[in-house]
């Protein structure tokens, strides 16, 4: 048989641009839980930015490697490309565009790291969350204090997972209390965690923030647990999170107020 030989597509083009394809088409949530919190709802959009600015380059990159794979897959030439020890303008390029990249990324970062650590104002709601080997209790307090008795305890055991009731479109703030060894206050859903350190609440570990504050969006229960491994039942360290409307709240917290002063009788 005569004529032009058949060209031959190179075996990893197709896997490839469909393995990209499959990343970008699986990863429209982007690999995060749905938040259920406003400060949660900021480090989406700036990961958002981030993936998509990511895979923007993993496409051009494959993009620029199949194209010189097919214009460049045979010797058209004899002739030795140009020796040139140095091109200026191409350096230059290749370096700035980086570093312009990362400087909008850090620009990007700072002010939603510094949402997360904010806490300004008030808060509707005030819960001291104690972490021990291996349950949780949660104290809800009537100020940012923290003083004298809380007005109502939620403990964990063994047999019974505890239940963190907050309201929702309700500003919460949480200080963290670890009673013996470092544990880790984590709902994924947040889309952030924080360490309970030892003495973090007095001067023993001056120093460490041991606040939190999340803004609640949305109504529903999920599972909350420990994100550090504290022991040899570190993986039943859970706890349940209730998001409720503001009347279900009310009624919730006078039950829970009544079960919790007779408890204390």
């Amino acid at each position: 048989m005569t004529g032009e030989p058949h060209e031959r597509r190179p075996r990893w083009l197709v896997p490839s641009l469909s393995a990209l394809t499959a990343v970008v088409i699986s990863g429209c949530d982007l690999g995060l839980p749905s938040p259920i919190t406003r400060e949660g709802e900021n480090v989406t959009r700036l990961w958002s930015v981030f993936t998509i600015l990511a895979l923007a380059i993993v496409a051009l990159i494959i993009g620029l490697i199949v194209v010189v794979v097919i214009r460049y897959r045979r010797g058209h030439r004899d002739d030795i490309p140009s020796q040139r020890q140095y091109n200026f303008p191409l350096e230059i390029t290749y370096t700035v565009i980086p570093l312009v990249i990362v400087g909008v990324l850090f620009g990007l970062t700072i002010p939603v790291q510094e949402n997360l650590g904010s806490k300004e104002g008030a808060a509707d709601v005030y819960v001291e969350v104690v972490g021990f080997q291996w349950q949780w209790q949660f104290r809800y307090f009537e100020d940012e204090s923290y003083e004298g008795d809380p007005r109502i305890v939620v403990s964990g055991s063994p047999e019974q997972v505890p239940v963190l009731v907050l309201p929702v479109d309700a500003t919460v703030r949480f200080r963290l209390v670890a009673q013996d060894v470092i544990h880790s206050f984590w709902v994924p859903e947040f889309l952030e965690k924080r360490d309970l350190i030892p003495g973090a609440e007095t001067d023993v570990s001056p120093g460490i923030d041991n606040v939190v504050e999340v803004e609640t969006t949305e109504t529903g229960e999920w599972t909350g647990r420990c994100a550090e491994y504290c022991g040899l039942q570190h993986a039943y360290m859970d706890f349940e999170l209730r998001v409720v409307d503001e009347a279900e709240w009310q009624s919730w917290s006078s039950e829970a107020a009544d079960a919790t002063g007779e408890e204390g009788t």
